[in-house]
């Protein structure tokens, strides 16, 4: 909802820029229309009622000069003349959660300094969002223990070494050594016993 008036003196508009509860609090965007052109404000969280945004430029174009005006948007808040049971119960809520700063909220009683409770719950609608609030607080994941930096490193460095130096011994111990000692019994012992054989038979010959 929105109305506009010219200022009088210069080239300048103001219009008054209706919003929900929600977008004050938790802020959002809210379409303005404007002399020439809408335009998208964007509307910061926790926005007051009677807060003020200049559009600049976004005004009438000057007759004596060059340019144009600002367009001033004031802020009003709409508060929900009616809530249904689920939304009382969150304002309700709400109402336990922050900080007394003075007054009394209707159905609340005073619950130790600066907090107040809510005693009506006849459908206990309240209840189960006091239950969800506690369940997740108590639930929420623990992050898991950080390992040292020393360990962690010495005990990388251990498996990279084992990994890189282990098969390389395995390799020269079992090839070398193996083709060496084959080499000597097949080899030299063979051929030497047939020399000495062939020595023998010579022998008996002559």
């Amino acid at each position: 909802m929105q109305r506009q008036r010219a200022d009088s003196a210069e080239e300048d508009v103001h219009s008054d820029l209706v919003i929900s509860l929600t977008q004050a609090v938790l802020g959002g965007t809210a379409k303005v229309k404007g002399i020439y052109e809408d335009h998208l404000l964007t509307i910061p969280s926790g926005t007051q009622s009677h807060e003020r945004f200049r559009l600049s430029g976004k005004g009438i174009k000057r007759v004596h000069s060059s340019g144009y005006g600002d367009h001033y948007v004031h802020i009003k808040i709409a508060i929900p003349r009616r809530l249904t049971k689920e939304q009382k119960a969150l304002v309700a809520a709400f109402a336990e959660t922050e900080t007394v700063t003075g007054g009394t909220v209707n159905g609340t009683t005073s619950a130790g300094k600066d907090k107040r409770t809510v005693a009506d719950d006849p459908d206990d609608v309240l209840l189960r969002i006091r239950q969800a609030l506690s369940s997740k607080s108590a639930a929420a994941p623990q992050p898991p223990p950080a390992a040292a930096p020393s360990q962690t490193a010495g005990s990388s460095e251990e498996t990279k070494k084992e990994a890189k130096t282990e098969p390389k011994k395995e390799t020269k111990k079992g090839t070398k050594k193996g083709t060496k000692a084959e080499t000597e019994t097949g080899t030299e012992t063979g051929a030497k016993t047939e020399t000495d054989t062939t020595k023998t038979k010579s022998k008996r010959g002559g």
